[in-house]
């Protein structure tokens, strides 16, 4: 399992995350396709953290996601509720997009679609107070 990602060069890496001493930044260490192993400096700002979890097209949640909660049940009150994926208080939460409500990740997963991330669609938080 991966568990981080982070651009490095502009694309996405996933991997382990290795911590440096000092001010040096964590790198993603990986594996390719081809079972060569590297190790890639990451843009810090852009990690984020496997959840685990799998959406229903099968993509595995990262925080920074932007997921979006698709029930199917009319008059359901979350359903079309939008958030970013973020780890708070030792849990995986989706926090709306509008800020006045957040759900557990494990309460919906069943029904969440990863519409991007915050990093390479911002174009998907804009409007938001």
């Amino acid at each position: 399992m991966r568990n981080y990602r982070g651009k490095s060069l502009g694309s996405w890496v996933y991997g382990d995350l290795v911590s440096r001493k000092g001010s040096l930044p964590p790198y993603i260490h990986f594996y390719d396709s081809d079972g060569c192993e590297y190790m890639c400096d990451i843009e810090i700002n852009t990690l984020g953290e496997s959840t685990g979890e799998k959406d229903i097209n099968g993509t595995t949640i990262y925080t920074g996601d932007i997921v979006k909660r698709t029930s199917g049940l009319l008059g359901d009150e979350y359903d079309g509720f939008t958030g970013v994926v973020k780890f708070l208080m030792a849990a995986f939460v989706i926090e709306s997009l509008d800020r006045k409500d957040g759900t557990s990740l494990g309460d919906d997963v069943a029904e969440l679609e990863v519409l991007g991330n915050i990093y390479d669609n911002p174009e998907l938080l804009e409007g938001v107070v």
